[in-house]
């Protein structure tokens, strides 16, 4: 049993606090006919991710097929349609972004000459302000490629994490309210070693200053990566890094 995260159980669920919450990982509890599932809770926000994996007969060399999607629902902030055929609108500008954002974090891991299809599908099931319903799809898209089998050459685990102001100091993952009273909001995705995407907007801010928020990000995110690592390990999965002759854009 691992003292610093020593709750998993028999049913491959995972909890731990992180910033003073609750974040409880269930994988492959839902969707069991996909590939891989991981639906987490962070504080009262739900997210359920899915990744599907399709074989392909040969390689795409100009452009690896990845679909990510970010699906907003009514029901998960507690109201239903009035129009009468109950059906949700087309994605909001905010759910398309989201999707950009794990896009832009997940595509430079996936070699070219891999013949694969994938998806990946986050499903927001319910939101609480207290908790970012971004940064929660962003963990499990990482988690459910790091875990999944289908994809060997996804070996590097990544965090990510949101960083808000308030007054002098830095904040991580903050509510909602203080992110948007916030003069910064900065997201950071990450390995171990290195920053991969970077999405940030601010009223005005010195560059030490910029410096100190990626420190205090990649602080946070080594967190996160140590305990998706524990996760791996136990479930047993055991990836190794593959030399290839084609690296994957991350790795050149």
């Amino acid at each position: 049993m691992n003292e610093k995260f020593p709750f998993p159980n028999k049913e491959n669920k995972f909890e731990f606090n992180f910033q003073g919450k609750e974040v409880v990982f269930e994988i492959d509890q839902l969707a069991t006919k996909s590939d891989k599932s991981v639906l987490c809770r962070y504080g009262n926000t739900t997210i359920l991710t899915v990744l599907t994996v399709k074989q392909l007969t040969k390689s795409v060399n100009s452009f690896f097929p990845l679909n990510i999607t970010f699906e907003e629902k009514f029901y998960a902030v507690g109201r239903i349609p009035n129009v009468f055929t109950k059906r949700e609108g087309k994605p909001s500008y905010d759910a398309i972004i989201t999707a950009r954002l794990i896009d832009r974090s997940l595509r430079s891991f996936f070699p070219l000459s891999a013949s694969q299809e994938v998806q990946i599908t986050n499903s927001v099931l319910s939101v609480d302000p207290e908790c970012d319903s971004r940064i929660i799809s962003i963990w499990n898209s990482f988690l459910v490629c790091f875990l999944s089998p289908d994809l060997p050459y996804f070996h590097t685990p990544l965090g990510a994490v949101i960083i808000g102001q308030e007054d002098e100091n830095f904040l991580c993952n903050p509510n909602s309210e203080k992110l948007n009273n916030s003069p910064l909001e900065l997201i950071v995705s990450a390995t171990e070693e290195k920053i991969v995407m970077l999405e940030a907007g601010a009223q005005e801010i010195k560059e030490e200053e910029l410096e100190k928020a990626i420190q205090l990000a990649q602080k946070e995110i080594q967190v996160l990566i140590g305990f998706f690592q524990y996760i791996a390990k136990s479930l047993g999965i055991k990836k190794e890094k593959q030399i290839t002759k084609e690296k994957s854009v991350a790795e050149k």
